[in-house]
């Protein structure tokens, strides 16, 4: 999103073809652990695989959806 922001904090993840790994690495689990910060009425979107749980924390702002496969902030 324009403006947006992800810190990657453990974990990988790969945007326009660029994978980038988070500070907390060698663990026995392969964590997804992303603090992203939008403004109002951007989206952020990210696969999880099927076999994977998904927790997310909304701290500021409001009106987090969850359609689907998709949750909308």
């Amino acid at each position: 999103a324009a403006g947006g922001r992800t810190r990657i904090i453990a974990g990988r993840i790969t945007v326009n073809g660029a994978s980038t790994a988070g500070v907390i690495t060698g663990l026995t689990t392969d964590p997804l652990y992303l603090d992203v910060a939008l403004p109002e009425g951007a989206v952020f979107e990210h696969d999880i695989g099927a076999d994977y749980s998904a927790f997310l924390y909304l701290y500021e702002g409001r009106d987090i959806r969850h359609t689907g496969k998709n949750a909308q902030a």
